[in-house]
């Protein structure tokens, strides 16, 4: 027999903020382990699914539930997910930094050519003995570039994010084939323990007992 799922928007909302808390700090330790130790764990990742399972319960005061099984498998992938990010990131700025690098011209002695420094210098002394012709211009240009970003870009980056962490564990593990099977396997064990932490219960009943006085001449 099973118990009656938590209805109401109110444990649905506390038991996603719960859950994503757990989340954030379940990422913190994946990254952690993943950065001091350069090895994937399974059995953080069913610390996740662990925490993530048992704040969204915490949350829903007990109860479980379809919905509630969906949110913290949800919050699991995306824990994992964001314990990638910093990696992503790291190699995004490397490659940057690595394909500028490439791309500028330098003599033997690691400093930018002659006639390039000369270009640059007749090129700063041209601008700063050309006489302003149109202030307005540059003010309206400056003004608009000292402009706050719009809460429509803000949201739009947000988004972007929020993308980029679902999609990264999909992206390491085919990227890492055949050992990436390691990987999904791993996912697979936290957002397992995240759903069985977070479902209906069952309530098991045994029975019917006999309540009251034994025959006449029973002993004990």
């Amino acid at each position: 027999m099973e118990a009656t799922s938590g209805k109401g928007a109110g444990k649905l909302i506390r038991a996603g903020v719960y859950g994503l808390g757990a989340a954030i700090a379940g990422a913190a330790i994946y990254y952690a382990v993943m950065a001091i130790a350069n090895l994937e764990i399974g059995i953080v990742a069913i610390l996740i699914g662990y925490m993530v399972g048992y704040a969204v319960r915490k949350g829903a005061a007990g109860r479980g539930g379809k919905r509630f099984q969906i949110i913290a498998a949800v919050l699991t992938y995306w824990a994992v997910g964001l314990a990638y990010t910093p990696f992503a990131l790291k190699g995004l700025v490397e490659g940057k930094s690595a394909k500028v690098t490439a791309t500028t011209p330098t003599d033997s002695s690691g400093t930018a050519p002659a006639a390039t420094r000369d270009s640059a210098t007749a090129a700063a002394t041209d601008s700063a003995s050309a006489p302003v012709t149109d202030t307005t211009a540059t003010k309206a240009a400056a003004s608009k570039s000292a402009e706050p970003v719009s809460t429509k870009t803000f949201l739009a980056a947000i988004g972007i994010m929020l993308l980029l962490v679902f999609a990264l564990p999909v992206t390491a593990i085919v990227g890492t084939m055949p050992s990436g099977l390691i990987s999904a396997l791993i996912i697979f064990f936290g957002l397992r323990q995240a759903w069985r932490m977070t479902a209906v219960p069952e309530l098991n009943i045994t029975g019917p007992y006999k309540v009251g006085i034994g025959p006449a001449g029973a002993t004990g």
